[in-house]
């Protein structure tokens, strides 16, 4: 039995050899999907986790796809080896067609008082120094430039 086990792992081995694999992720997903078109899955850590397992099952090409939405990462997505790269197997990940597809660590500065004299405030949140700004949908001048000064303010002492 042990023969005919290796013989039927080795059958299904070559029939992924060569393949291409897609994994889909949609924001309307699942966090139980297996990345088919049918069945996309809703988070890109899923993704990486199904693209990781198709690279290991012997598919030579692995496409994690991305339909539209923004995705907000609480925490990096890191690339290893184990994704893919060297010169016999690949993971691309990219955009549907025509999909605009926005990947973010960022967060929401939220709770600005209007200091009166053309300046707005807010506590900052711990973590690094701002390095970018989205008003309104637009990027805004980064945090280097000197049309914004972006300052840790502990209090606001009176006139």
């Amino acid at each position: 039995t042990s023969l005919r086990t290796m013989c039927i792992f080795l059958i299904a081995l070559a029939g992924t050899l060569g393949q291409a694999a897609e994994i889909i992720v949609d924001l309307q997903g699942s966090t139980e999907g297996d990345g088919s078109a049918q069945r996309p899955v809703s988070s890109l850590a899923k993704a990486q986790e199904l693209a990781r397992a198709a690279l290991r099952q012997g598919h030579d090409e692995v496409t994690v796809t991305l339909r539209a939405g923004e995705w907000r990462l609480d925490k990096p997505l890191v690339f290893t080896a184990a994704d893919g790269g060297g010169t016999t197997r690949w993971c691309t990940w990219r955009a549907a067609p025509s999909a605009t597809v926005v990947i973010s660590a960022g967060r929401a500065i939220t709770g600005w008082t209007d200091l009166g004299d053309g300046r707005w405030a807010t506590p900052l949140p711990d973590g690094p120094e701002p390095g970018q700004l989205v008003m309104q949908g637009h990027w805004s001048a980064p945090a280097s430039s000197p049309l914004l000064k972006i300052e840790k303010v502990e209090r606001i002492l009176p006139p």
